[in-house]
């Protein structure tokens, strides 16, 4: 357990800092850049994602999954490694050959030079090896070179963008701060393996079980990544800008999910292994019940300052972001309750069919819903179909959860929190109702989070003292 609670420790911190660099330039670029310029990077970089995708498949979480069962034998680990890159690799050529090809054929030629400035973060995506430090459960070297690179770049935006004219520049240091930091993940590797030449059968056996994995990743993006392409192609480049910003948002408030999921699923697939059913269950629901309780404070208080704090944060000209904050803070508590499922039962247990057709029909419903109501509603419209597609996606895997794991409990956990995050959300926007500006938004955050803090704490010990007693001396207390 020491182990888990130093990784999550590690991936908190690599979170926090992912929280802290968009609040520090989000405000600068959306004011330097325009709504067009924040629209055009969220187009280009969105189109150049799949690309990146198709290169890494399903790798972060296959990877991981074969990695972490063979980390204990350096002749096995060098011989997974090995064959599962090799692949990774081929598949790189392939695509990197097809961006090449959709720049100069299919690109408009109002975005063509973006593209090209964009190139280093395709090609990162070959030198993508952070499955294979995850799956050793290896955060702190990940940490500490992401870090790094993160500051260097948010240096080198300070100095070089400062007016619309260097949205270019700004491109070109992004695309490379990926680049640099994949290439940094080689610098170790011989620490942990010695290289194997796999054969064709070695390398290609893993193309199917990653490919079933990718088509979840697909999907997710659909309804992460698609919407964008989709906004901009039905309504516009500047509802897309207005939809990145209000993106970014929630993005920020889901990595504290993918934070822990991404340090438990190694451990948990060593569980699995070894036959420990109750401690996994447990495990579970101790992990969901401090989700449900992130995500209903985030939700609440993101509805309650969402259209005082867009306007303050990004510009005057970003108010339409804070309506869309409003709506789509609702995907948080869903996010967050499919992030562990997935993490904890999902995918250690191999349920990668099911899993995958949850997702599949999750974005089916995505893209309908954003061919009817983009065009009708913008941006407002594609909040609407994410919404409903990830409430079908939770949905279906929480069916698919019922058959091994109480739901009935993980829900009644989950409603605990409830009536303090609605008290919460009162409470904070009567704040910034009655108090204008900067400082009433920042009452109505310090407000928010110590009355939810206050009443949550007070809930437990009123009603869940044991459950407190247990999560505190599980979780919370020195050993």
């Amino acid at each position: 357990m020491s182990r888990i609670k130093t990784n999550i420790i590690y991936n908190l911190l690599y979170q926090v800092l992912i929280l802290l660099i968009p609040l520090i330039t989000a405000p600068y670029l959306s004011r330097v850049l325009g709504v067009k310029g924040i629209g055009v990077y969220s187009y280009v970089s969105s189109i150049a994602y799949y690309f990146f995708l198709f290169i890494t498949l399903g790798l972060n979480n296959y990877g991981n999954r074969c990695i972490a069962k063979c980390e204990k034998n350096k002749k096995d680990l060098g011989k997974m490694f090995f064959s599962i890159y090799t692949m990774q690799l081929i598949i790189g050529i392939i695509m990197i050959t097809a961006y090449c090809v959709y720049t100069v054929s299919f690109a408009s030629n109002e975005f063509k030079l973006f593209f090209v400035l964009y190139f280093p973060y395709i090609l990162s995506a070959v030198l993508d090896i952070n499955w294979f430090y995850y799956g050793l459960t290896e955060f702190k070297f990940t940490t500490i070179r992401s870090t790094v690179i993160k500051i260097i770049s948010l240096f080198f935006i300070f100095i070089f963008v400062k007016t619309k004219n260097d949205l270019a520049i700004y491109f070109m240091i992004m695309g490379l701060s990926y680049l640099l930091s994949n290439l940094l993940l080689w610098t170790r590797i011989r620490r942990y393996v010695t290289f194997y030449k796999p054969t064709f059968h070695e390398t290609f056996v893993h193309l199917k079980p990653n490919l079933i994995l990718f088509i979840p990743i697909l999907a997710i993006s659909i309804y992460r990544v698609m919407d964008k392409i989709m906004i901009k192609e039905l309504s516009g480049i500047l509802e897309n800008g207005y939809y990145e910003n209000a993106d970014k948002i929630i993005t920020m408030a889901l990595t504290g999910f993918s934070a822990v999921a991404t340090v438990m699923m190694p451990s948990v697939s060593s569980m699995v292994a070894s036959g420990n059913s109750t401690k996994l269950k447990q495990l579970l629901r101790d992990s969901m019940q401090v989700s449900m309780a992130l995500g209903i404070g985030m939700m609440f208080g993101l509805m309650a300052i969402g259209p005082v704090f867009s306007p303050l944060f990004f510009g005057k000209e970003y108010f339409e972001s804070g309506i869309l904050i409003q709506l789509l803070a609702v995907t948080v508590v869903i996010s967050g309750w499919k992030v562990v499922l997935k993490s904890q039962y999902l995918i250690p247990y191999e349920k990668d069919t099911p899993y995958v057709v949850s997702l599949v029909v999750g974005a089916i419903v995505n893209v309908i819903c954003n061919l009817y109501f983009i065009p009708r509603y913008a941006a407002r419209g594609a909040v609407v179909g994410t919404i409903i597609a990830e409430l079908a996606g939770f949905l279906i895997q929480t069916i698919i959860a019922s058959k091994d794991i109480n739901i009935v409990t993980l829900l009644k956990d989950a409603l605990f929190f409830l009536p303090s995050g609605v008290i919460m959300c009162v409470l904070s926007y009567s704040i910034v109702c009655m108090v204008p500006g900067i400082v009433g938004l920042l009452l109505a955050i310090m407000i928010g989070v110590i009355s939810y803090s206050v009443l949550v704490f007070l809930s437990f010990n009123l009603f869940q003292k044991q459950r407190w007693t247990y999560l505190f001396a599980t979780y919370l207390k020195k050993n």
